[in-house]
């Protein structure tokens, strides 16, 4: 089985952006929302979280974000060639 390295990559940076940029901040987000709840709306707490991901402020949960970003973009990967070859 050839391993296509472009395929990799692409995973891994996908799962990594998709981990930082949007399960982090939806997450922390809902969190603090079902914390605070004051009468406040959950777009307040949300943009909130973005401006913290994006002053990378929150090193441990941006990193943390990363692992199961890659985490979950290789199981993915894992399960697609598991299907690739049974139907070889």
């Amino acid at each position: 089985m050839e391993t296509n390295k472009k395929a990799i990559v692409l995973a891994v940076a996908s799962g990594i952006l998709l981990g930082v940029f949007v399960i982090q901040p939806i997450t922390v987000s809902l969190h603090a929302f079902d914390s605070h709840v004051q009468g406040e709306s959950w777009f307040s707490y949300l943009m909130d979280s973005y401006g913290q991901v994006l002053s990378f402020t929150d090193m441990k949960g941006t990193l943390l974000a990363m692992f199961y970003g890659v985490m979950a973009a290789l199981f993915v990967m894992m399960i697609t060639t598991k299907r690739k070859k049974k139907t070889e």
